[in-house]
């Protein structure tokens, strides 16, 4: 008993010191899918090609998943090192900071069939409902577009049900992840749902987006560990397993 209780001090010890602490980076986001989720395998692509990364330097990755808002809280507070599922704007730059990029991400407009919306520039779009992820950024000129009628609402599945429900005319989305939650969340939907391809919103690069107090070596762990995947083949060959 005595020496089980002095292995469990050590154990504790170890769980405690800096340099176990130092190896581990904690990464939330919100259901972002098919890229990123509790409910997909490993957590999804966006979560495999950041622990790949970072296995290349030794690190451990803990994941986990809240609502986008207390996300960007939770990052900003330093409880958590950041979130994966980001893109970079002027004003998250005043209060995080931000990896090499890792992926991209083409938005547009969904809307009901039933609903004849064509639009050339925002203010086209005035007096329509249009349902926003709150916390969430669209693009520079939509986000200060307070002419807009938009609508916070809390993840990305809920405002596609709401769009289903009539309750909103637009939903600004990611192109895969709109098609993908009408597909296999919401296939009810299919008929009623399609999308705006032209004009894009706005091609978006995704990032991981840190705290402003991280260690700054957990940022170029992963830039490293995200260039030697790309050379290596690896990158390709986790992106073309989740098709």
């Amino acid at each position: 008993m005595k020496h089980l209780t002095s292995l469990l001090l050590i154990l504790i010890s170890l769980s405690s010191s800096p340099s176990f602490a130092e190896n581990i980076v904690t990464i939330s986001g919100s259901g972002w899918l098919p890229y990123y989720g509790r409910e997909l395998k490993n957590f999804g692509p966006i979560a495999e090609l950041i622990k790949e990364a970072y296995s290349r330097s030794g690190y451990q990755v803990h994941f986990s998943q809240s609502p986008w808002a207390r996300v960007l809280e939770e990052v900003k507070s330093g409880n958590i090192d950041g979130t994966g599922v980001a893109f970079y704007t002027e004003e998250r730059a005043k209060h995080y900071l931000f990896s090499e990029h890792f992926m991209t991400s083409d938005y547009v407009f969904f809307k009901r069939k039933d609903k004849h919306i064509k639009w050339s520039k925002l203010q086209d779009l005035k007096g329509l409902r249009i349902g926003v992820v709150r916390g969430s950024s669209v693009s520079p000129e939509f986000d200060d577009a307070n002419y807009l009628n938009k609508k916070d609402v809390v993840s990305d599945s809920r405002v596609m049900q709401m769009l289903g429900a009539d309750r909103l005319d637009l939903i600004p989305a990611d192109l895969i992840s709109g098609i993908y939650l009408i597909r296999e969340k919401y296939p009810e939907l299919r008929d009623q749902i399609d999308y705006i391809s032209e004009p894009k919103i706005q091609s978006h690069k995704v990032y991981i987006m840190f705290h402003k107090g991280v260690d700054k070596d957990k940022i170029s762990a992963f830039n490293e560990g995200l260039a030697k995947m790309k050379a290596d083949g690896t990158y390709d060959k986790i992106l073309s397993k989740h098709q």
